[in-house]
């Protein structure tokens, strides 16, 4: 499951992903950071990883066509886990896109929030 968290202010978009993502995931998620992007112009992402395990088929598409679309309207991903593997997706996305994403472990959320919104529109 994906949601939008009271956190996100402005143009900085607060989410928390539970258990494995679907494509209905997306289909219900994706009109929310598309009307932020919509808003504001670019985003920020932060994306917080709570008993996360990863993708089914349809939800792992949907994020890759989401990634195409959007990938010049995310300026900064930050991604909070305690897993090792989660570290790949920042380095994908440092390397593939403009956005700039930086990986926190999990008692690093306080962290992560603060250089997601460095220098946001909040």
């Amino acid at each position: 499951m994906i949601e939008q968290l009271d956190s996100s202010v402005g143009n900085v978009v607060v989410v928390r992903a539970t258990g494995k993502l679907t494509e209905a995931d997306y289909k219900v998620f994706t009109p929310v950071l598309e009307s932020a992007i919509q808003e504001h112009g670019s985003i920020r992402v932060l994306f917080v990883l709570h008993d996360f395990h990863g993708w089914d088929l349809g939800g792992f598409w949907q994020d890759i066509k989401f990634d195409a679309k959007h990938a010049k309207d995310v300026d900064r991903f930050a991604i909070v886990g305690d897993k090792k593997w989660f570290e790949w997706m920042g380095k994908l996305c440092n390397t593939f896109t403009h956005t700039q994403a930086k990986t926190f472990h999990s008692d690093q959320l306080a962290e992560a929030e603060a250089w997601v919104k460095e220098g946001a529109a909040v």
